[in-house]
């Protein structure tokens, strides 16, 4: 999957986990749009660690309602590695993550709370 450029997989019930997406981390340095919202918490920083590790061309992710579990240290390193970004979702993740992050994202970044 190196060339994989969009992955969503929200809504999975818990199915998708963080081995799965540290996987996609470590194998799709392409990837542009990574959506994992309301994963049931399945999805947590260390993922999103990895993502930001792993894809630096990342221009859309969305983390909404993750059960706290995606917080703002992941969210910071996103902010700081993967500077193409354009959307950052972080609706409903039970104050986790904090408005007070928007300006680590650039300008023309959309970032919806």
């Amino acid at each position: 999957c190196p060339a994989l450029r969009h992955l969503t997989v929200s809504y999975t019930d818990g199915d998708v986990t963080d081995k799965g997406i540290g996987a996609i981390a470590r194998g799709c340095p392409e990837l542009r749009h990574l959506a994992v919202w309301s994963t049931n918490g399945a999805i947590t920083d260390e993922s999103i660690r990895a993502v930001a590790l792993g894809c630096p061309k990342l221009e859309h992710l969305d983390v909404g309602c993750t059960f706290g579990k995606v917080t703002d240290r992941s969210i910071t390193e996103i902010a700081g590695r993967c500077r193409g970004l354009k959307y950052v979702g972080l609706h409903g993740t039970e104050g986790k993550v904090v408005a007070a992050l928007r300006p680590l994202f650039p300008e023309s970044c959309s970032v919806t709370v």
